[in-house]
């Protein structure tokens, strides 16, 4: 028996014994190039229905184990280029002039003989492939769930460092803010002392312009010579006039110098004051900020902890599904 007996032979056992439509039976198969060889089975089995292949067949006139090593390569390549490797398949080869011979890969992985009652009915195989193609929707749902978990614990993940900086810039503000503040009130503080340092540098000037003033109203150049009583009443009684017109000619100025040397001692109490309550303001401050630096350290290592542990997660999970 030839080949081309023996596949009209093996179409009409499939017809008629098997319930194969002739539809579904490919005389003209697809091919494929695989390292530069061309491969094209000899019969491929269709379920018009689902549109998908359901088996495929070739036919040898002789078998040895060369020919079932070879046949076996090109079909898994072929499979391979069709990107359905679980497809089942078949090698035919004649017994004699009227019979044939199936063989399938079995168990163990090499060709085993089948008999004819033990080939799959169409259903059969179509029930086979249908099995198999809830199987690969299955597979796919658990790898989407899978996936759908992956991001919802690397939105967790990436929601928690967000939050987490968000979290230290909220908190680097603050101390921002705070700090910004204190000096800005030890900036005015610094200027409200530097004001009163010239009001007193102003009021001493004053003071040294009424002295002058007040010198040169109330002094003279005569020296006082006491030679005798009268004479000692006489220059007595000349300095008090001269005192006397100095205070008459401008009362005002010689009274206000008392003023202001009450009013310098009223500045210099308040500016010892508010020296003090800068110093007490300095060091709840620096208090404060030595807090909040205690607790920025903490949270940036909190942050450092948490970028680490992300890492380490992601390129674990990445190994093992590399693996």
């Amino acid at each position: 028996m030839n080949e081309q007996e023996l596949t009209s032979k093996f179409y009409e056992f499939l017809e008629k014994e098997k319930n194969y439509p002739s539809k579904s039976l490919l005389r003209q198969t697809p091919a494929y190039s695989f390292k530069g060889q061309r491969i094209q089975p000899d019969l491929l089995i269709l379920d018009t229905r689902i549109g998908e292949y359901i088996g495929l067949v070739e036919f040898k006139e002789n078998i040895n184990p060369n020919i079932k090593k070879s046949v076996r390569i090109r079909i898994e390549s072929y499979l391979l280029s069709l990107k359905n490797e679980s497809l089942p398949y078949y090698l035919v080869f004649p017994l004699d002039s009227n019979d044939f011979q199936i063989l399938v890969i079995g168990d163990e992985n090499e060709w085993i003989p089948i008999t004819k009652k033990e080939f799959p009915e169409f259903e059969t195989l179509s029930a086979k492939k249908k099995i198999e193609e809830k199987e690969i929707e299955r597979e796919l749902e658990k790898e989407i769930v899978v996936e759908l978990e992956k991001k919802k614990k690397n939105k967790e993940k990436l929601s928690l460092w967000t939050l987490t900086s968000l979290t230290v810039g909220i908190l680097t503000a603050i101390i921002s803010f705070y700090t910004s503040s204190s000096i800005d009130y030890i900036g005015n503080d610094n200027l409200k002392i530097e004001k009163t340092r010239l009001e007193i540098e102003f009021l001493k000037d004053k003071i040294l312009k009424l002295d002058s003033l007040k010198n040169n109203t109330l002094s003279y150049k005569d020296t006082v010579y006491i030679k005798d009583s009268s004479a000692t009443f006489k220059n007595v009684e000349k300095r008090l006039s001269i005192i006397e017109k100095g205070l008459l000619s401008n009362p005002k100025k010689t009274l206000e110098i008392e003023n202001i040397y009450d009013e310098i001692d009223l500045i210099s109490q308040k500016i010892e004051n508010q020296n003090e309550i800068i110093t007490l303001k300095n060091e709840n401050l620096k208090t404060k900020i030595d807090l909040l630096n205690a607790l920025v350290l903490g949270m940036i290592l909190a942050l450092f902890g948490s970028v680490i542990g992300y890492v380490i997660t992601n390129l674990t999970e990445k190994r093992k599904n590399n693996s």
